[in-house]
């Protein structure tokens, strides 16, 4: 999306290009440091996420954190106010099949993400 909006995009495409990439970088950075606390937190280390269901890794402030971490890189990627100044720049700017592909398949990482549960739950 980076290339897509910063060679094909409008006229501000440098900024709305750069702005994504930080947001989207800066935004994935907690997901992946709370999934390497799950990891290394788990007696047995492995990112089976049914392990980690039936015996979880952490517990008390590190679970509690990890779980911030992880809601704060779905707002970004939703986006959720106040976290979403990216999005109008990025649409925008972006070609038209950019803005598409944004907004139907990209978007949609924060949101499907943050509802997802197990199937044995209820």
């Amino acid at each position: 999306m980076y290339f897509m909006i910063a060679g094909w995009g409008h006229e501000d495409r440098q900024r709305a290009a750069l702005m994504f990439f930080i947001y989207t970088l800066l935004g994935s950075l907690p997901l992946l440091l709370a999934i390497l606390g799950l990891y290394l937190g788990s007696p047995d280390p492995t990112f089976d996420m049914r392990a980690w269901i039936a015996n979880p890794p952490l517990e008390g402030a590190a679970a509690m954190w990890a779980l911030i971490a992880m809601l704060i890189t779905f707002a970004v990627k939703i986006p959720a106010i106040p976290l979403h100044t990216w999005l109008p720049a990025a649409h925008v700017q972006a070609p038209t099949v950019g803005s598409v592909i944004l907004a139907g398949i990209m978007l949609k990482f924060g949101t499907y993400a943050g509802a997802v549960r197990p199937a044995n739950d209820p």
